[in-house]
């Protein structure tokens, strides 16, 4: 029986579970699971914007590059409810040099924000 690992969700992450890292499941309060898809940019026609938050939780997995250290529990094995995830920062030579490039090929890379753009994002929400 052939076994089906996971890939990290976020464009142009190239992490999977053969990797040592960790993987989490989204929220599967609806607020949440939207703020973690718009930070992430999975809005318009991104192939993620239209899941409902029972199947995010079902079906994607984002990995642990994604959280910073105040995301986790004290024994870093789960997540804290208000944890956030963030977007890597790029710079010109990544985009450049292809590293950034997305491990499903037949998906292009769509990251479209800066951790500038997801703070701005996160304050704005917080305020509302």
């Amino acid at each position: 029986m052939a076994t089906h690992g996971y890939y990290c969700c976020v464009d142009g992450c190239h992490v999977n579970s053969r990797d040592t890292l960790a993987f989490f499941r989204f929220p599967k309060n609806f607020e949440r699971c939207s703020q973690w898809k718009r930070i992430l940019g999975f809005v318009g026609d991104h192939k993620y914007a239209n899941l409902s938050a029972e199947e995010a939780y079902t079906r994607i997995r984002i990995c642990t590059n994604h959280f910073d250290e105040r995301s986790y529990t004290s024994s870093r094995k789960r997540l804290v409810n208000t944890a956030i995830p963030k977007l890597p920062t790029l710079n010109a030579s990544d985009v450049q040099g292809n590293k950034m490039q997305s491990p499903k090929p037949d998906y292009p890379s769509r990251i479209k924000c800066t951790n500038a753009s997801v703070q701005t994002n996160i304050q704005q929400d917080n305020i509302d």
